[in-house]
């Protein structure tokens, strides 16, 4: 109001213009609190809608991996798809309207029927025209493939997820239980075969260098006997007859002749010509060529004796350290600890071990006292210092007689220079001690039941028992001859092209999945060189007590642990097909039967989904290799557990080689019947202590215990799959992730919003009016 040309000051308006300024404010502040509890609410939305997403694609797996050997892999509809219309319904459901995205519209357009759609229209008309807190829209949505189900730490998961529903566990311990009173007996077998076995190859090499030694010993006194000089003495046996010329006792007797034509020449009268010249140069010549000649000979048997005894005393050395390893092997095994694998299923008391009653136990001590036994095959210090002795002693004959040779060289001379009467004394008495040399070599060293002779004897002490035991070893040779001709049939199969094809696609497809997995794990170094195919190769009794050794540990592992092989290993029992021994059933008959329809039937079993489970645990690309293996191996469990009878049996014979050699040859008959039950019945009995059957998927599962190499194992089973589906398993996806980008409008100040959006507030960006984020979401089968 202006009165008097001045304007009248008023304060009614001021309460309306702070009233708005602090609406203006709650209402800023209200609308940035708006927007950011439906952004954040927008973001929860998108992140469960993608996890939907991810697992709508899962669950589109292959029917048939599945239903065949209970796996999971990406197959059917196309990935992007599915995701794409999950991830929108999700949208859709969560904002409780109808998303009104434009893709959305469009994948349901395609999914439904004319009439679903255009009720599906007039449905969403009609909402639009409703209040909607959010509005999302899906801007792009795409799958990514993740981890592909050949890879080996992915293919274990899933067989272990598969396997620990099937509940191996209780039919693994029942396996066990099966074996577990057999692993006192056969850790007692196993030491009891492992030392007699290694005492038997050092017997027979210490045996053997004690024969060459009294070989060379006898040889040594031979050389002596041969040398001549009995008859240049003569001396021992050969003194009985006269004194020839020429020798030692005749150059003695005819001394005396020789001093008295040398006194009667000196006795002569002047200018008498001497009457005994010629005699007296005739026994001079004659007794030096005697004395050269025995002092010859003496030497050259000397040098020969010599040599000779230090060859005799190298072999007692070399039979001495043979000696010690044996001791040190009887020492070792009766130290042995209680780590074996025998002694921890022995042991074992974990749930479900302490089945099967029974078994060979109360004869465990027996073994055990044959092990004892063993100690009968050593010789003691002492036996070695008296025969080194006795080489010392017939060394110092022998030189002594050299000697009494070189005196009695030395007598003769002496006596020619000085022909008197104690001259010849001292070739009397030099031609008596030289025969007095010879003779008590003779009588120790040459005669019948001398020295060197009782020392043979000695060595031959058990030469009947050896008798014995390579008449036993001979058997047994005719029966590995056997069990080699089986195997070797069984290699000879005839082979259909079929079978031969498949093994090498198999070999192709298992290589190709280890070296994908090795190149993916970063490997740098490969698996090394290939063993040599030891299939066809038959073990001796240590070595099949070594293997039954660690298929007991195995079964302990198991007991104790429940280790991820044993999923792995039932995985391959039960989802692949073993060999049915009983295809080879005309084997029990006879080789005669091998021929016809038989064998025409066995070739046909020879293709590669007949023997799964036996190329997971050799992998062989020959169609009959994995089966040789197979029956190499069972046969050798067969003849540790029937050695072991064997050891229990034959325990009476007293001697421990005779011992081994008779249970060896036992287990190999028994074996062979086993084998031969195997063909007939598809079984074998576990022992003669033991009433129970053992199926061939029995022994496969055992034999998978010592398979450790678990990548070879793993990509020969993602080889069999390969082979059954068609499928290359390292482009079958077991692992999805999904992204998803997705928007939603802002109510009020986008530019506000960006602000914090920069300021790392907000997790997306603002685009004009609209809030846009990008969620990932990931999920494995």
């Amino acid at each position: 109001m202006r009165r008097g040309g001045c304007f009248i000051r008023s304060g009614q308006g001021s309460v309306s213009v702070y009233m708005i300024s602090a609406a203006a404010a709650v209402f800023l502040f209200m609308s940035v609190l708006i927007d950011y509890a439906r952004i954040y609410a927008f973001e929860k939305m998108t992140e469960t809608a993608a996890y939907a997403g991810v697992r709508s694609v899962l669950s589109a797996y292959d029917d048939s991996l599945y239903a065949r050997y209970g796996l999971f892999g990406r197959g059917g509809t196309e990935s992007d798809g599915i995701f794409q219309r999950a991830v929108g319904g999700s949208l859709s459901a969560a904002s409780g309207f109808g998303s009104g995205s434009e893709l959305e519209l469009e994948l349901e357009s395609e999914s439904k029927s004319k009439s679903e759609s255009e009720s599906k229209s007039k449905s969403e008309s009609e909402s639009d025209e409703a209040f909607r807190l959010l509005d999302p829209r899906v801007e792009d949505a795409r799958v990514n493939a993740g981890a592909p189900l050949g890879r080996h730490d992915v293919l274990r998961r899933q067989i272990m997820e598969e396997m620990k529903y099937k509940a191996p566990v209780d039919f693994a311990m029942e396996l066990t239980a099966k074996f577990r009173p057999l692993s006192g007996a056969m850790k007692e077998a196993s030491r009891t075969v492992n030392l007699l076995e290694e005492l038997r190859a050092l017997y027979d090499q210490r045996q053997a260098r004690l024969l060459a030694a009294a070989a060379y010993q006898k040889d040594a006194s031979n050389a002596v006997s041969s040398s001549g000089l009995n008859g240049l003495i003569p001396a021992g046996r050969s003194a009985s007859a006269p004194a020839g010329e020429g020798t030692a006792f005749a150059v003695a007797g005819g001394f005396g002749s020789y001093r008295e034509w040398i006194q009667a020449d000196a006795a002569r009268a002047d200018g008498e010509e001497p009457a005994n010249d010629r005699a007296i140069a005739d026994y001079a010549q004659s007794a030096r060529a005697a004395a050269a000649a025995i002092r010859r000979s003496a030497g050259t048997a000397a040098a020969s004796h010599s040599r000779l005894l230090r060859l005799a005393a190298q072999e007692l050395e070399a039979a001495e350290a043979l000696n010690r390893r044996m001791e040190t092997a009887v020492r070792q095994a009766e130290s042995a600890g209680n780590a074996t694998g025998f002694d921890r299923l022995g042991g074992s008391r974990s749930v479900g071990a302490e089945g099967g009653g029974g078994g060979p136990g109360a004869q465990e001590s027996d073994m055990a006292d044959v092990r004892s036994g063993a100690g009968k095959l050593l010789l003691p210090k002492d036996w070695f210092a008296g025969y080194r002795s006795e080489l010392e002693d017939q060394g110092a004959a022998l030189a002594a007689l050299d000697a009494e040779a070189g005196s009695f060289q030395s007598a003769v001379s002496t006596a020619l220079l000085s022909p008197d009467l104690g001259s010849g004394v001292m070739l009397q008495e030099g031609a008596a001690s030289l025969a007095a040399a010879y003779a008590n070599y003779e009588s120790i060293y040459l005669s019948p039941g001398g020295r060197i002779q009782e020392r043979e004897k000695m060595i031959r002490s058990g030469q009947e028992a050896d008798k014995r035991r390579q008449a036993l070893d001979k058997q047994a040779d005719a029966k590995w001859g056997e069990a080699r001709k089986l195997l070797q049939q069984i290699s000879l199969l005839p082979q259909g092209g079929e079978a031969a094809d498949g093994f090498r696609k198999l070999g192709e497809l298992s290589d190709r999945n280890g070296r994908w997995n090795e190149a993916a794990a970063g490997s740098e170094q490969g698996t090394g060189e290939e063993e040599p195919d030891k299939s066809e190769r038959l073990p001796e009794a240590s070595d099949s007590m070594n293997e039954a050794e660690g298929m007991f540990g195995g079964m302990a592992d198991m007991l104790d642990g429940v280790r991820d092989e044993l999923y792995v290993n039932e995985y391959a029992v039960h989802r692949f097909v073993p060999f049915d021994p009983r295809k080879l059933r005309y084997m029990a008959a006879g080789p005669a039967e091998t021929a016809g329809s038989a064998g025409i039937e066995a070739a046909h079993a020879l293709t590669v989904h007949n023997q799964e489970t036996e190329y997971i645990v050799y992998g062989r690309d020959d169609p009959a290799s994995n089966l040789v293996g197979a029956f190499r191996q069972l046969l050798t469990v067969r003849l540790a557990i029937r050695t072991m009878e064997g050891l229990i049996r034959f325990r009476a014979m007293g001697h421990p080689l005779v011992i081994l050699s008779a249970a060896v040859l036992y287990g190999l008959e028994k074996a062979m019947e086993d084998m031969a039950s195997l063909f007939t019945n598809g079984s074998t009995p576990l022992s003669k202590y033991a009433d129970i059957e053992v199926p061939y998927a029995d022994y496969l599962r055992l034999f998978l215990l010592l398979q450790v190499n678990e990548a070879e194992k793993l990509a020969r089973i993602a080889a069999l799959i390969e082979f059954g589906t068609g499928y290359g398993l390292q482009s079958v996806p077991a692992a999805v992730s999904g992204e998803v980008r997705a928007s939603v409008r802002l109510w009020f100040l986008p530019g506000l919003m960006r602000s914090l959006g920069k300021a790392g507030i907000l997790r997306g960006r603002v685009v004009g009016n609209r809030y846009e984020t990008t969620r990932t979401a990931a999920a494995s089968y």
